[in-house]
């Protein structure tokens, strides 16, 4: 049985995501009325299980985590770590 744990990559059609299949934490840059992302996490083996938790009610600092389970019950997890981005807005006066 595989023991391979680790994802072929993370995709999100609206965030860049510099995947590296031994990098286990990104962070994400939203807008605060984002609630949730989509994202694809695309399994290295067919035998993988992959679980994403997490990705509802999001709020700055929240954590999406996708756990991949391989066929031997080796388990890695990745996280995302949201956060929002601020617009400033400055004022100028004349």
């Amino acid at each position: 049985k595989s023991s391979n744990c680790n994802l072929a990559n993370i995709y999100s059609e609206d965030y860049s995501i510099d995947f590296s299949k031994n990098t286990y934490e990104y962070t994400i840059k939203v807008a605060k009325d984002v609630k949730d992302i989509e994202i694809d996490a695309v399994a290295s083996e067919s035998s993988q299980l992959i679980d994403i938790k997490g990705n509802e009610n999001l709020k700055h600092k929240s954590e999406i985590k996708i756990i991949v389970t391989a066929e031997d019950g080796t388990e890695r997890t990745y996280v995302l770590k949201v956060r929002n981005f601020v617009l400033s807005l400055q004022m100028y006066s004349s």
